[in-house]
């Protein structure tokens, strides 16, 4: 079967190091990530979880392992997605967030294997959508 990645790019009118804190910044991840806070040490093969801010979900919405990091420019982790094509098994999951300098903005591309799992990746496919735009909205309004 085919392998489905999802696979978005964004410039932001933010400078890197802005970009990079608000992906690595739990008080302001929850504005944009589904009220999600980030939590991890960002050390390779520790682990990173997305939680829920407002205490209203009591499971997280991810929880994996940070596989790469690059501080400023690139961090990718991995998770076990439980939502398998034949609701019988989990697949590993892998997403990258990787970021460009653009003259005073940021072109950041999050790209996201989503194994052949196909409602996996439509729910991914507008997922990241709702983030990204999220994200630049929250950077731009800014001053």
């Amino acid at each position: 079967m085919q392998e489905l990645i999802v696979k978005k790019s964004m410039v932001i009118g933010a400078e890197p190091a802005q970009v990079w804190e608000a992906l690595t910044n739990p008080k302001i991840t929850k504005k944009y990530f589904f009220n999600c806070e980030v939590i991890s040490d960002w050390e390779v093969d520790s682990s990173i979880i997305y939680r829920d801010s407002t205490g209203k979900d009591p499971i997280d919405h991810v929880t994996g392992t940070l596989k790469y990091f690059e501080e400023g420019k690139m961090f990718e982790y991995t998770f076990k997605s439980t939502a398998a094509a034949d609701g019988n098994r989990s697949q590993m999951m892998r997403v990258t967030f990787e970021l460009e300098p653009e003259n005073g903005r940021t072109k950041l591309t999050v790209t996201q294997d989503c194994g052949d799992n196909e409602k996996v990746y439509k729910d991914s496919d507008m997922g990241w959508d709702y983030v990204l735009h999220g994200l630049k909205k929250l950077l731009e309004s800014q001053d």
